[in-house]
Parts: structure tokens; sequence; C-alpha cells
């Protein structure tokens, strides 16, 4: 029985039965109100229900357990005997100080404790929730008392807060899906419809089943919740070593990371500038490594640049080129491929363009990509922090990037592996820590950041010569503050014994202008501030180094790592080749195709480039006027003089060769029955951060 009425005194006694119950559902209705506090402050990729269970069963095993040991204490220290209380205050007053703590948790969880004198919010807010709970523990006993004594009243109140986590699970499912637009929901017609069913359906519930039947239904939830959250808390323990199903460890490379820098100029590194600041870390590696001093980009910024990286196909062909396109399914990723092969495969990093909703994540097993600096943390996140010392995903600035990829190879060093980790860095806004910054002073106008993208673009900021000198420097900055943190993840590397036997890829998806010809940013324009990029490649054991001079795009990777691992594929389908083949002993050798790049954000000014005879040559059309560029970059390479009317035979060769690129880019189309590209609905946060960066 759940409660038994006394005849003789008309109130109710209670037996542990009810505690547990009231425990449970307590636990439960903080556990979902907290998931969905979190949907809606949270990030801008869709978490799956699978990623939303793991804290939400932690959130309520631990206010149950919290629970019952104060309920525990309570009773053996014999307070209640002292201050005349029975179970019915007890739990009462248990139960608010549990929503209490929640509700002082959310208030401020992003207060750091250990600045108690520094930071008056804390005691503030501890003395408004000791205030707050007294008085509403006193309401809520008041009222429970009032209720009590009329057995409707009684019955009804009983049977809503038994049913009220239904209803909660029900809000929460209905925010995920209207928040990331799943499905049919997000139409109001839709959403009355289904408020109108789970109405009845509630109504239904209060009307045909009976208490008893309610509580056991619950306690039985509850408690297998709480088998639920024990059990993975000790399966997902860093102690245990139990390989993954699917993964294999017999590849000849065992262990593939790709790191890709954003907006990084090759000039930028000491490897390849010897006036640039110095990047010890990276030069490090690319001592051990073969560096392609003429790699170019597929484009002059990320979305298809990066899908060109992980398609090996050109932007013609998957025309993932412009702000509301996305990396259509059709195209295999290299992900895709490598976790077929029997590799563990994970991307961890940061950029709008490279989150879930742009198709990036394909084929990853693991992927915490994020277009914000926080999101929000479950409480059961903090919990399992605790229980496990683990961080959870909450920054995901440069560093915690770097957190998040040393603690997925610290757990997953025994098991072949691709991991892709992507720094936003040194994209603007150009905000280093300070020990990166130059020993001179900042410009007064601008300080020590910097992210005025579309004051500059829009004329409302124009920077003297002294201020790009110093916009340049905070830009350098940053380059150094990614290199320090590319050396932790080689070091981690070494520390888990796998760093020779790793095969590791450094590049960028595009560089950064800074007036060279007279632009700010990236993505408008195809000169070669914005197209020349790093990329070094270490081969495990270091069995090739060197430097190779001739011209490579960064659609060549993808080929380069299927071969070198013995993946199996169909060499047509990549126009562009591997940038080395396994067998090959001098790596310095190889075709010198034609390069193109293609796809600016701005449609109303876009072009396309082509490098050919080598690099010797680049030919630059304007889809939207006509107007031709031809630079010799052997004599001209800050491209300067466009000889386009003195060399008439190099423009035909050039148009000869996007002609043919174009045929081949249409017939490969045709092969994966991609008509046009793929189209996105972006929400109103993303399209207030790409204005207020100066991309629209």
């Amino acid at each position: 029985m759940f409660l038994d009425d006394s005849k003789k005194s008309g109130e109710v006694k209670y037996s542990w039965r009810v505690g547990v119950v009231i425990l449970l559902l307590t636990g439960i209705s903080i556990g979902l109100i907290d998931s969905s506090c979190c949907i809606l402050r949270g990030p801008a990729q869709v978490p799956t229900l699978n990623s939303l269970l793991g804290p939400l069963c932690t959130s309520i095993c631990s206010v149950v357990v919290l629970g019952a040991i104060l309920w525990l204490f309570v009773l053996l220290c014999s307070v209640g005997w002292f201050l005349k209380l029975n179970l019915m205050q007890l739990i009462m007053g248990l139960v608010v100080f549990l929503c209490t703590i929640y509700i002082f948790y959310t208030a401020h969880s992003e207060i750091k404790f250990g600045s108690f004198l520094t930071d008056l919010r804390i005691p503030f807010l501890c003395f408004a929730g000791v205030l707050v709970s007294l008085a509403f523990g006193c309401t809520a006993y008041m009222c429970a008392k009032a209720i009590w004594g009329r057995p409707v009243c009684r019955d009804l109140t009983l049977k809503v807060t038994l049913i009220l986590p239904l209803v909660l699970a029900e809000i929460m499912v209905a925010i995920w899906v209207n928040r990331y637009h799943i499905g049919v929901f997000g139409s109001v017609p839709v959403n009355i419809g289904w408020i109108i069913v789970n109405v009845m359906a509630v109504a239904l519930l209060v009307r045909l089943v009976t208490i008893g039947m309610l509580a056991k239904i619950m306690s039985s939830l509850g408690l297998l919740i709480l088998i639920t959250s024990f059990g993975a808390l000790a399966s997902s323990s860093k102690q245990s070593r139990a390989p993954m199903a699917g993964i294999y460890a017999d590849h000849s490379v065992k262990h593939v990371l790709l790191i890709s820098i954003d907006t990084l100029r090759a000039d930028a590194l000491s490897f390849y500038n010897k006036q640039a600041y110095q990047t010890p870390n990276i030069d490090d590696l690319a001592c051990e490594s073969v560096v392609f001093r003429n790699a170019f980009s597929c484009s002059p910024w990320t979305l298809p640049s990066v899908a060109s990286i992980m398609t090996g196909l050109p932007v013609a062909v998957h025309l993932a080129k412009d702000y509301n396109s996305k990396l259509p399914d059709a195209f295999p990723t290299l992900a895709e491929f490598m976790r077929e092969a029997g590799y563990l495969t994970c991307g961890i990093g940061k950029n709008r363009f490279l989150t879930r909703k742009f198709g990036m994540s394909q084929g990853f097993m693991e992927y915490e990509f994020y277009s914000r600096n926080k999101r929000a943390v479950f409480l059961g996140e903090k919990i399992l922090k605790l229980l496990r010392q683990i961080r959870p995903r909450r920054d995901t600035a440069t560093e915690r990037i770097t957190d998040l990829a040393v603690e997925w190879i610290g757990s997953n060093f025994d098991k072949d592996f691709f991991l892709w980790v992507h720094y936003l860095d040194p994209h603007l806004p150009y905000a280093p820590p300070k020990e990166y910054l130059p020993e001179s002073e900042p410009a007064p106008r601008i300080g020590e950041e910097f992210a005025m993208l579309g004051e500059v673009r829009s004329g409302h900021f124009v920077p003297t010569r002294e201020e790009k000198h110093w916009i340049r420097e905070l830009y350098f900055s940053e380059v150094r503050y990614v290199d320090s943190n590319v050396g932790r993840i080689l070091e981690q590397l070494k520390a888990c014994g796998i760093y020779d036997e790793s095969m590791i890829i450094l590049t960028s998806d595009h560089g950064e202008e800074f007036w060279e010809h007279d632009g700010f940013g990236h993505g408008h324009s195809q000169y070669n501030e914005l197209l020349w990029v790093p990329l070094v490649v270490k081969i495990p054991f270091s069995t090739r180094k060197g430097v190779v001079a001739r011209g490579v795009s960064l659609e060549s990777i993808m080929p380069f790592i299927l071969g070198w691992c013995g993946i199996q594929y169909d060499s047509n389908m990549f126009p562009a080749g591997p940038i080395a083949a396994p067998q090959q002993t001098d790596i310095s050798v190889g075709e010198e195709r034609p390069l193109i790049s293609a796809g600016l954000y701005k449609k109303d000014k876009d072009k396309v480039a082509v490098f050919f005879e080598g690099i010797k040559y680049k030919y630059i059309l304007s889809l939207v006027t006509g107007r031709e560029e031809l630079y010799d970059l052997l004599e001209d390479p800050g491209e300067k003089t466009n000889i386009v009317r003195l060399a008439k035979g190099k423009v035909e060769q050039a148009k000869e060769i996007l002609a043919e690129h174009t045929e081949q880019s249409e017939r490969l189309r045709e092969y994966y029955s991609i008509e046009s590209k793929e189209e996105i609905e972006l929400d109103e946060d993303t399209l207030n951060t790409l204005k207020s960066l100066g991309y629209l």
C-alpha cells in the first residue's frame, strides 16, 4: 500500500515506501528540468537523446542518494524527535532542500566557488537560498496539511504529483524537437495537436489509473534508472580498457592524427618563414616530416575547404560553398572510410561551419564540435566530473580543445584511431592570452583584442599603418598560442608511446589577408595570402623526410591517408590524386596537376582560381563580371602585375583547364546523383553571428 488512512485520527500513516517514491519523483523531476534547461541554453549542434541519458540518469541518481543520506542522517541524529517533526515534515523539508540546491546551482553555475571572498554574489545567494528554502518549506507543508484533510483533493494531488515526471519528460522531448526542428515539429498546428493529445493522455491517467499503480510504476522506473546510472558509471570508468566493438588493431598505420588550424597562413610559421615569430612545436614536427612548401587550399574559407579535405573532391562537385549549404550525405567521407576499415573515429574542435548541421560529422563515432565558447553543462556532468575525474565539455576555446584531445588520446591510445582536431584560433577575434602578447604597447584604439572585421569592411573603422601592424601582431600571437597547444598533443602521443608509429598531418583550411590586396580577413578573394597554407606530413617512424617544392592541393590529403593505411578506393573518384603514394621512396617526385580553388562566400563576387604549369602561372576568373587576371608567380609572387593581355595563350590554356574541370565535376555529381547544392535553414543566432563577423 502506498498510504493508509487512519480511521481514528484522520491522518495519514507514512512508510519508508512513501519516502522512496517521493525521492524518486524529486530526482526524476529535477533531472528532466535540468535537461530541458540545458537544451534551451545548449550548443548549436543537435544533442542526441542518448547524449542526454547519461547526465539525466546521473542527476536523478545523485538527488536520490543525497536525499536518502540526509534523511537517514536526520533520523539517526534524532532531530525529528527534538523538533517534534513527523515524517511528512521531514519529507517536505528534504524535497524543498534538494530543489533549492538545484535552483542555486542553476542560478550561478558559472561562478567559481574559490572566489568566495571576492565575489559577493556567492554569500548573497547562499543567504537568499536559505530564506527561499524556509519560505517554500513552510508554505508547502501548510498547503499539504490542508489538502490532506480532504480525500478528493488528496487523491487528485497524489495522482498529479505521480504523473508530473511524465509531463516533464514530454516537455523535454518537445523542447528538444522544436529547438532543433526535428521531424515535423516546429509548426504551430503540430505543436497544438501534440499538446491536446498529451493533455488528454494525462487526463485519462488521472481518471483511470489508481494511486497505488502509479506509485509502483514510478518506483519501478526510478529504480531502473538508478541501476542504469550505477552500471553506466562503472562501465565508463577510465580503468576499463575493453576494446570497442568493430575496432581492429592490425592496420599498417595504427594511428592517424589530422590537425587543422583555422585561418593559418603558411608564412606565419617559422619553418616556412624565418622572419616569423618562432613556432617551436610545429617546427619540431616539421623536422621529422615531409613539408610541402607549396600547398594550396581548395577555397578561401572554411566550409568548402574542409568539405574538400574530408571528401577529396573539388568544390564544384560537393557544392558546399555557401553559408547556408551543407555537405551532402551522398559523398563518402574520410571518416567513413576509416570507420569502415576498423578505425575508431573522433572529431574535436570549434567552428560554426563544422558543426553537425553542416554535414561534417559523417563517419565520426564521436564528434565534439562547437560553435560557441561555452554551452550549458548538465548537473549530471558536474557530478560525473567529481566521481570520474573528467572535465565537463563546456569551454571550447583553444586550451579546452587541447584538453579534450589529450584526454581522448589517453583513453584510446591502445586502439587504432583516426582523430581530427580543428583549432579555431587564429581566426577572428584576435584575443591571445596575455603571456603571448608582444612586448610593445597596444594600439590605443584596439587594445589587446580585435574583432572589428565588419567595421573594417564597411569603412566605419579605418586603421592607421601602426594599427594594421598591431592587428597583425595579435594574429601572430594567436599563432604562437596554438603552437603551444599543438605541442601538448604531440607530448601526449609521446607519453602514450605512440608518437613514432603515428601518421600526423598538420594543415590549415585557408589563410588571412592583411591588406596585401587592400582587403582584410578571408573568403573574399583568390589571392595567395588566402590560399597558401602549411602542409606538414609525418610518416610513421619518419621513414620519409624533407621539403617538397611541387604544388599540391588539400584535396589530396584524403587519398593520401587511405593509400598509406591500405584502404582500397577508386582513384577515379579523386581528381587531384594523393600527394604521394606509399611505394614512393622520393615523395618530392610526383605528377603536377592543375590546382583549382573556388567558392567565395559572397556570391556577388564569386571567383575561381587555376594554378597550372606547376605553380608558375595563376589564372583568376570572376564568375560575376567575367574579369580575368593572370600572374606569373615565379616572377611576381605577390600577384601585383596582371599579365592577362600579354599572355593570351596562357589565358586560353587556363580556360581549357577550367572547362575540363567543369566537365569532370559534372560527371562526378551525376555519379553521386547530386543535381544542386543542399541548403539548410540557419537559426537567428547563427545569422546574427555571421553578420557580426562580416560574413553577411
